[in-house]
């Protein structure tokens, strides 16, 4: 044995004085025939560490035994070099050695030790086992792909295929394998017309077309690549085809949205999450005032509204609730503004995440200038309806006053010192009636009387009269067409517009100045309506009447025709004055309106319906005669006592036998009593128990002939509307002096 150690060791000391040891770049160790570590070169203690002295199988994974299959072992046993792959355990970790083991003789040729060359292997292996890992990762992420992929060689033939397409046929994915692609895709034996594949290996580069053949039975959307060699040269391709139906109906759908939101006719808007537009259609760009999508695209919202920070609030709410509706003040490309209806939403996907805004805009400014024309004209139709019922009350009460101030001076001798006093007080009651029919005027309720008249000649006919009421320092003007204008009025009604008119610009003139009133031809057609929110078409003649004095700002403007409106001081104006004469002119089915400035004059225009009619003649009235007397038997109806007394002296004393009656059912009784004397119904047309008309259409039934007067304080539109008064009717409204109702009963009782 010691011979034996001594030889190895003396074979060991030779390599190393030759350097043959050092030299070889793997690590080498030598063993001797017990297995124990003889000799480890400087690569060996580095590679797996110094294990000089201990068993060689301790130092691989055997441990403790001679394992099978040792290099060593078996080089000992037939005496020849093998090789193998071993794992350490060294202070890096695992490390993985190819090992080659090769017996030393002596000079015998007796085995002595082997020896054992040990090579890193380590990333060799970590690279194999990633291309390992990597092929059975690349084939699963190949099967679960969800598109159809195979690859073709240059002849079309499939060298691969995933499972999609498999299943997609309904066979295993090698049975493809070997088939050509037109025969898979469309089942035929020679290339389709079309084919991608075909096209890519001409063109060498990505080809890709949309297939729906029957064959297939979906759209399809295929995709060929090239697979190029080393030297750039085409093999073969890879063949990838996605199922469209989907996208195919979803593009449908977009299709129909796309039209549906073009032909809108709301404007719509399609805004990112930082609200900056990326579609709008067709009727925002007209609302709005743009020529092309190119010039709003990825504008900011906020450009388009009159109130930036109010647009901010409808993004705001629009990312915290995810809705938003109201009106908002918007501006044109040009600068003007304009309101609409707003409707917005936040747009989420299936997953409820926010991916857009979208906005429904319809122009309102029209419905509400309408609406408010619509307040005004019910508030205006409230406070007439006041008025009627204040003209009703007050009419009874100006008709005693009235009624007894001139009985009263019917008795009084001519020389009476106290008869000034009574005319001063029936002076007051007139204008209190004035009072009265300026409201029904406002309220357009007051009986009109329209003739077809000539408008210049009434112009003409009040021009005196202006002068003397605008004073001196007022230069009044008119400019007359030369045309004649007709119009269907009541003459008295329109003086009365150009008298309020003129007293209205007379204040509006404190230093002096220029009035003027100008008729001409008109015409109303759809694009004035649009423009003014008001009128129905047709030829008009047209009043302007202007002044240069001191205008009005926009607020007064939007009040002047409101009743007890007034700019003038306590005590000074009622109010009235422009609410009457809106009233007049809404009766006469025309229109009116008004524009102004500080400091620039007020210009009123109204238009007024034209006629072709000719002008009836006016005639000029005839100057007050006095009542005649008369002896017939009248049967008086009235449920006011204090009226009812006050008419019975009147008829009294003017020779007439009355009947008094305090209600239509007592009137009816009374006439039964009296039915071969009375000539003559006088009757307050609205009472309790039976109205005049009622009651009388009980008495004509009974005798057919007789004649009847009908007293009424309520207004026109009452009357009419309750259908109490046939058309050939006689008909006087309160307040009604003496005079005049003795000049109607002696008329109508003449008529026999």
């Amino acid at each position: 044995m010691e011979h034996q150690d001594k030889a190895v060791k003396d074979q060991i000391d030779e390599m190393i004085k030759q350097g043959i040891l050092e030299v070889i770049g793997d690590a080498v160790s030598i063993q001797g025939t017990d297995f124990r570590v003889l000799y480890q070169n400087q690569a060996h203690r580095k590679l797996i560490g110094d294990h000089l002295g201990e068993y060689c199988y301790k130092v691989y994974e055997c441990r403790d035994e001679v394992c099978e299959g040792c290099p060593v072992d078996m080089a000992f046993k037939d005496g020849m070099s093998h090789t193998t792959e071993r794992s350490a355990a060294t202070e890096r970790g695992i490390l993985h050695v190819e090992i080659t083991a090769s017996p030393i003789r002596d000079s015998s040729g007796k085995i002595i030790a082997g020896i054992e060359v040990a090579r890193d292997i380590t990333e060799h292996k970590r690279t194999d086992e990633l291309l390992k890992r990597a092929a059975t990762e690349w084939q699963h992420t190949f099967d679960s792909i969800s598109d159809f992929v195979s690859v073709h060689d240059k002849d079309f033939r499939c060298t691969k295929v995933n499972k999609a397409l498999a299943d997609f046929k309904g066979i295993k994915p090698e049975d493809l394998v070997g088939e050509h692609c037109y025969k898979i895709f469309h089942g035929t034996q020679g290339k389709w017309p079309e084919c991608p594949l075909d096209k890519m290996l001409k063109s060498k580069r990505t080809e890709t077309v949309e297939i729906d053949d029957p064959h297939i039975g979906r759209p399809l959307l295929v995709t060929v690549s090239p697979i190029l060699d080393d030297k750039g040269e085409v093999t073969g391709g890879v063949h990838i085809a996605r199922d469209i139906t989907e996208q195919k109906k979803m593009e449908k759908r977009l299709k129909v949205m796309d039209w549906a939101i073009k032909s809108s006719t709301n404007a719509m808007v399609l805004a990112d999450l930082e609200a900056n537009l990326t579609y709008v259609n067709p009727v925002f760009l007209k609302l709005w005032g743009y020529e092309s999508e190119d010039e709003v695209l990825g504008m900011h919202c906020t450009k388009f509204w009159q109130v930036k920070d109010k647009s901010t609030e409808i993004v705001e709410a629009l990312r915290n609730k995810g809705e938003w509706a109201g009106e908002r003040g918007a501006l044109r490309k040009d600068g003007s503004a304009f309101i609409v209806e707003l409707s917005a939403n936040m747009v989420r996907d299936d997953e409820g995440k926010p991916i857009c805004m979208m906005a429904s805009l319809v122009d309102i400014t029209e419905k509400k200038k309408l609406e408010e024309q619509l307040r005004q004209a019910q508030k205006m139709e409230a406070v007439g309806q006041l008025a009627g019922g204040v003209a009703h009350d007050f009419n009874n009460i100006l008709s005693a006053i009235i009624g007894y101030g001139h009985v009263t001076l019917l008795k009084m001798a001519n020389d009476d010192p106290l008869r000034l006093n009574i005319e001063h007080m029936l002076e007051a009651t007139d204008k209190a009636s004035y009072l009265t029919q300026s409201l029904l005027a406002f309220s357009r309720k007051q009986i009109t009387d329209k003739k077809p008249v000539g408008l210049n000649g009434i112009i003409k006919r009040v021009e005196k009269f202006l002068l003397r009421i605008m004073g001196e320092d007022i230069k009044v003007r008119t400019m007359l067409s030369e045309e004649a204008l007709k119009v269907l009025a009541d003459s008295g009604q329109l003086e009365q517009v150009l008298i309020n008119l003129a007293t209205n610009a007379r204040d509006a003139l404190p230093k002096g100045g220029t009035f003027t009133i100008a008729t001409e031809k008109s015409r109303i057609d759809n694009e004035f309506i649009r423009a003014h929110g008001y009128g129905s078409p047709g030829r008009y003649a047209l009043i302007t009447v202007t002044d240069n004095g001191t205008g009005m700002n926009e607020n007064t403007k939007q009040k002047i025709f409101e009743p007890f409106f007034t700019t003038k001081e306590p005590g000074k104006g009622t109010g009235l004055g422009l609410s009457i004469v809106y009233g007049i002119i809404k009766q006469h089915e025309g229109y009116i309106n008004v524009y102004s400035e500080p400091g620039a004059g007020t210009i009123f225009r109204i238009y007024l319906p034209l006629i072709a009619e000719d002008i009836q003649s006016e005639g000029m009235t005839s100057k007050t005669e006095y009542p005649q007397r008369g002896s017939e038997v009248i049967l008086l109806a009235e449920d006011d006592e204090s009226l009812r007394q006050l008419t019975k002296s009147v008829l009294d004393e003017f020779g007439y036998k009355v009947i008094e009656a305090a209600d239509g059912e007592d009137a009816v009784s009374k006439f039964l009593e009296h039915k071969d004397i009375i000539e003559l119904f006088l009757s307050d047309l609205i009472m309790p128990k039976k109205s005049g008309k009622a009651a009388f259409d009980e008495i004509r039934k009974i005798k057919s002939g007789i004649r009847a007067i009908f007293i009424s304080g309520y207004t026109a539109d009452i009357i009419q509307q309750k259908g109490l008064l046939e058309k050939e009717m006689t008909l006087i409204f309160k307040p009604v002096s003496p005079i005049d109702l003795l000049k109607k009963i002696r008329e109508e009782l003449d008529k026999k």
